[in-house]
């Protein structure tokens, strides 16, 4: 790979041990280790980020379709508040 210039991250799926398909991102880094190149490799399960990912885009939606609104969220992104303010 020496020379050609890659993309670092990676998106795929693997088989968890009980063979059961896994949504992974996968982060790959040539690192020095003891006097030597090694490569490090990330992989973190995209599970709860596809999760976050679905709430976010249907609470876009839900808050375009209201305008002049504020709304809070916690951290999980359910909807904890909303003001609608009317203009006269």
């Amino acid at each position: 790979m020496e020379g050609i210039p890659v993309p670092s991250i990676y998106e795929t799926v693997l088989a968890n041990q009980d063979g059961f398909p896994l949504e992974v991102e996968l982060n790959a880094k040539i690192i020095p280790y003891q006097n030597r190149t090694a490569d490090l490799i990330l992989i973190r399960d995209l599970a709860k980020r596809r999760k976050t990912d679905k709430k976010l885009i249907s609470s876009l939606a839900f808050i375009e379709s209201v305008p002049d609104s504020v709304f809070l969220f916690d951290s999980d992104l359910n909807l904890k508040h909303i003001a609608i303010y009317v203009h006269i």
